[in-house]
């Protein structure tokens, strides 16, 4: 396993073939950040993802910025960078 060896140590790279980037984060993320992450991917606000999950906004924030820092992003930018570069070649 390959790690990028800056803020996100527990990341593996991108295109690293040995790794399963699911189950990397899994481990990583409590399922109410997974939920959360994975609607904002979807292009879900926090408002949305919010008033679907029965949540505060500022719950639900919480849940995302505990994410981005779990897995040593800072920016939402970061975050839909890592999701390309693991998910998108699936869809291909």
């Amino acid at each position: 396993m390959q790690f990028t060896g800056k803020n996100n140590d527990y990341l593996p790279k991108p295109h690293s073939h040995d790794v399963d980037a699911s189950s990397v984060l899994n481990k990583l993320l409590t399922p109410s950040e997974t939920t959360v992450i994975s609607y904002f991917l979807s292009g879900m606000s926090i408002s949305d993802i919010a008033k679907e999950l029965e949540r505060s906004r500022k719950t639900v924030a919480g849940h995302k910025n505990n994410a981005l820092r779990k897995m040593g992003m800072k920016s939402d930018l970061e975050l839909f960078k890592f999701h390309n570069d693991f998910f998108k070649q699936k869809i291909a």
